[in-house]
This record gives structure tokens, sequence and C-alpha cells, in this order.
């Protein structure tokens, strides 16, 4: 009698390109659960380093992993959609290659769900920042679910690898947009799904270890960097200035104000915005949480509308 193995509830997904520095950690983060409902869906975007090569080592001693590979470098989205679409498991649990899930993480997850109504909903938690060391920055505490479904149309604040969903909330809405958007791919989904009356659910813990580092793809984008001097130095600006942006936003003033004495230290003309923060490290916590969470995703959702209306002036003089 054939017996047909039983489908996992989890489905981690994981996009892959040039991983394999900070691969190994990630895919051993989820084999070490402490639940085994899971499967590992990894989807290699063309890499060109040793990531084939350890990927398949992984899959030939764990049969709950499963690889697959693009033959051209196809960009996150559509790595992400791919993945998706190969997944067996109720529920998609995301995870990038260089970041890592807490051991409890799923099965706190599940117990999470079993409580949830039956509405269509999805799931995000606190993470712990980490640097390109693995060493601890901060712990973050997000705002209430709701807060971040009011403010999404001015600022994303989940972080993606802490973020799941159930797989038919994925194909009720289309999956990730896979054109090219001036909106990350995450930030487009979740305003889908939000379009389509998918409630979040926040956990408030501290579950994912989101790794920070100077060649985060998700962080700096090469059209920013390259307008500003070397890459080298552009990079590391770009990291200090979001390290300040994460110290502030969760209160710790103090170390905001010595990350921006280290910025001084890479471009000693300090910048408009750099300089109010520096400020603002000297004003009390509630007015600078206000200000972060709430009047900061404004102004920049107002600075980027007046930069766009220039440019289509320019473009298109009357």
């Amino acid at each position: 009698m054939n017996q047909t193995k039983p489908l996992p509830f989890f489905s981690v997904v994981i996009p892959a390109y040039n991983s394999e520095r900070y691969l190994p950690a990630t895919l051993e983060s989820v084999i070490g659960q402490t639940i085994r409902d899971w499967e590992i869906v990894v989807v290699d975007d063309a890499s060109s380093d040793g990531t084939p090569e350890l990927l398949a080592r992984y899959a030939a001693k764990y049969p709950q992993i499963r690889i697959f590979r693009n033959e051209q470098n196809s960009g996150i989205a559509k790595t992400l959609n791919r993945g998706i679409r190969e997944a067996r498991g109720e529920w998609i649990a995301r995870l990038d290659s260089d970041d890592l899930f807490t051991p409890g993480y799923l099965g706190t997850l599940r117990s999470f769900i079993a409580e949830l109504p039956h509405s269509p909903c999805f799931i995000s938690s606190w993470v712990t920042v980490i640097d390109g060391n693995g060493a601890k920055v901060l712990d973050v505490r997000l705002p209430s679910a709701k807060t971040i479904a009011r403010m999404m149309h001015f600022e994303n604040f989940l972080y993606h690898p802490a973020t799941s969903f159930p797989k038919r909330v994925w194909e009720q809405v289309g999956g990730y947009p896979d054109e090219d958007r001036k909106l990350s791919e995450d930030t487009e989904m979740w305003k889908r799904f939000f379009k389509n009356d998918v409630s979040l659910f926040m956990i408030p813990k501290h579950l994912v270890l989101y790794r920070i580092h100077q060649t985060n793809t998700t962080s700096f984008k090469d059209g920013e960097i390259t307008k500003k001097g070397s890459r080298q130095s552009a990079l590391a600006q770009q990291y200090h200035e979001w390290r300040v942006s994460l110290f502030l936003k969760q209160g710790d003033l103090r170390a905001a104000r010595h990350e921006l004495l280290l910025l001084k230290e890479i471009r000693p003309a300090f910048s408009l915005k750099n300089t109010l923060y520096y400020l603002m490290t000297l004003l009390p916590n509630f007015l600078v949480y206000g200000f972060m969470w709430e009047i900061r995703p404004r102004m920049r959702r107002l600075t980027k509308f007046l930069k766009t209306g220039l440019l289509q002036a320019r473009h298109n003089p009357s």
C-alpha cells in the first residue's frame, strides 16, 4: 500500500545569490527549530560563487531541503515567486540568506496561528538586529499592527524575514509584483494584502535575527550609492545612517549620537538630515519616538512626491 508523505505546515522560502558566507548559518537556524513540520525551499538566483555546491551538500544531507536554480539572474521578486510556487506548505515563512530564525520561531508561530480567526491574515514579529559578524546591534520593538497598517502608505515598518503568510493569500493577491517598481517587492505585496482585507497580527517577541552589513542589497540601493563618491565610502555612510535611524526609533539616543560621530569621520560636512538627527539625541524620548514613527515617514513621502513633481516638470516643460 502506497503512503504519501504528509505535507509540511511551513515552507521556509529562501532566495540566494552569492550567499556562501552566511547561508550555512541561515540553513542551520531552520534545521535547529524546535518543531519539525517544515521544509526549506531555496531558489539560487544564478549564483557565481560556491553557493550551488554548498546547497547541494545540504540537500543531500537533509531531505527537507529542496533546491531550485534560475538559469539567469532574475531578481528577488521573481525568485521569491518561483520559490513560493514550488512550496508545498500551507504557510510561507520568509527568510533571507543572511538572516536567522531563533530556535523557537516556527513553534511560536504555529501556536499563534492556532489561535487566529479564520479570516485571511498574516503575521510579523519583532526582530533583533545583528551585524555582519553576528554581534547584536539592538532589539527592535515595532509599533502595533494597527499603526503599521495605517502607516504603510508612508513607510513599511515590517521586516520581511519576520513576516509570514498563508500561501493561498499570496495566490489571492497575485504574488510579489515582479516588474520594475519604485517601492520594494515586500512593501507592494503588504499593500496588496491590506487592499484585500488581509489582517496583520504582530507577535511582540524578538524571534528573528536580522543582519545588517554594508552589502545588504535590500538596504543599500546602487542608484543612491553611485551619486556619492566612491562606492565604499557611500556604503559606509548609508550603513551608519541606517543604524542612526534604528537607534532613534528604539529610543537609544546615546547609541545614535555615537553613530553620528562615526559618520562625521566619514563625511565631516553633516547633511541637514544628520544635523537634525544629532539635535534629536538631545530631546526627550517621547518626542523622538513620535517623530521617527509618525512624522518622519510623512516627511519622506512628501519629499519624494515633490522631487518626482520637479523631475516631471523638467522633462515636460510647458
